[in-house]
């Protein structure tokens, strides 16, 4: 491995799980809720790589879409 760039999305996931390297990015927004939605987005992240036969429904598009404007707002907040 030689950066970030080479984490899976599940090792992203497992890094911001962890409290002190949560309390690094210096956010303040809740890590709990926060991680939850991270893990919904890996779940539907997983179903579509992983070529699920129904594809992406409209309501895991909609909140894809949602948790993508939500990380465009805390970056532009955080900048």
């Amino acid at each position: 491995m030689d950066g970030v760039s080479d984490l899976t999305f599940g090792e992203y996931v497992r890094l911001l799980e962890n409290e002190q390297r949560w309390n690094k990015l210096g956010v303040q927004i809740d890590r709990g809720k926060f991680n939850e939605q991270l893990g919904r987005i890996r779940d539907i992240r997983n179903d579509v790589m992983h070529f699920d036969p129904d594809g992406i429904g409209d309501a895991d598009l909609d909140e894809l879409r949602r948790f993508s404007g939500f990380l465009d707002r805390l970056e532009k907040l955080t900048c």
